[in-house]
């Protein structure tokens, strides 16, 4: 190989070093990378698990079995997005109808410090609230060492339980919501949760903030513009609301044996770029500008010719 063509596939790789390392590593993520039209349930990928997706379904009188098959990917232009989705369906036609892929952390989450969430989502079919209060429920969703529920729903449309149209918190406190925005069919939205200061053991005194962010195409632009951070996500956004509450998340926090869940309530979703972290740049990733990988580039090369010269 020539001097000029090992210096630039260093410098290449040198570049493309930098801007992975720019990619902060998630607790968990699945980005769905498997065959498509298989089956979700025993599919193993992603990274930070301690194992493989398992599908649980519940079923309405003379209602279709719900199913999570592997679809074609979800994406956002300025998002780093790769392989499928995960497609939820559970049915139009009882509330009974449930559709759950879950599958257990691999370590314990960390104590006394932010968790993060995001995920990539695209309603296919949903149900308006009928007459007797039924309607359309969307999750993500995990549970705590102490076995309290926390949740990010992008769509609960159920009167039963009170007419939200997204929600986020915890089923054994008051929860945060906002009936003034509901997800539409074929369209797809990113959708980022954060619970402030996680700690565990018994209650002190403190409170946990709870917030959460659904964006839609124009919103990403607006936050690749800007820069990511929790502001620029405070003012791009198609609705974002939070509130704080008593955490209780127990004296083990998120183990490894509590399973984080994806669940689709009387309607079908494809959720794609499952990811949790202590960070916002845990989970939700930009693409570099390709000027800053150019730059990166020019100056791998230089620094391997200057190395070069001086050998």
């Amino acid at each position: 190989m020539t001097a000029k063509r090992w210096a630039f596939s260093n410098a290449l790789t040198i570049a493309l070093g930098f801007s992975a390392s720019s990619f902060a590593a998630p607790y968990v993520a699945d980005s769905f990378s498997y065959t498509l039209g298989s089956d979700l349930n025993g599919q193993n990928g992603g990274s930070g698990f301690g194992s493989a997706w398992s599908f649980t379904t519940a079923i309405g009188s003379g209602q279709p079995t719900p199913t999570a098959k592997v679809v074609a990917g979800l994406s956002l232009n300025g998002l780093v997005s790769s392989g499928n989705a995960a497609r939820i369906s559970a049915g139009l036609g009882s509330k009974d109808n449930i559709g759950t892929l879950g599958r257990n952390f691999g370590n314990t989450t960390p104590s006394n410090s932010n968790l993060w969430g995001a995920f990539l989502i695209r309603q296919d079919s949903a149900l308006a609230i009928g007459s007797f209060g039924d309607g359309t429920r969307f999750a993500s969703e995990f549970n705590s060492g102490n076995g309290r529920k926390f949740f990010a729903e992008a769509k609960h449309n159920d009167a039963w339980d009170s007419t939200y149209d997204a929600r986020v918190g915890t089923e054994k406190n008051p929860n945060a919501s906002n009936g003034n925005f509901s997800i539409a069919d074929g369209t797809t939205y990113l959708v980022v949760t954060k619970f402030e200061n996680i700690r565990y053991g018994a209650y002190t005194g403190n409170v946990t903030n709870v917030r959460m962010w659904i964006l839609g195409q124009s919103n990403v632009n607006s936050v690749f513009n800007n820069g990511l951070t929790e502001t620029s996500l405070n003012n791009h956004n198609q609705t974002t609301f939070g509130q704080s509450f008593n955490p209780e998340f127990g004296v083990s926090g998120m183990i490894a044996s509590e399973p984080l869940n994806l669940v689709a309530q009387r309607g079908t979703a494809d959720f794609d770029e499952l990811r949790w972290g202590t960070t916002l740049n845990d989970v939700v990733v930009l693409i570099p500008e390709p000027t800053s990988v150019g730059l990166l580039g020019l100056a791998g090369v230089g620094l391997l010719a200057r190395r070069r010269r001086s050998a």
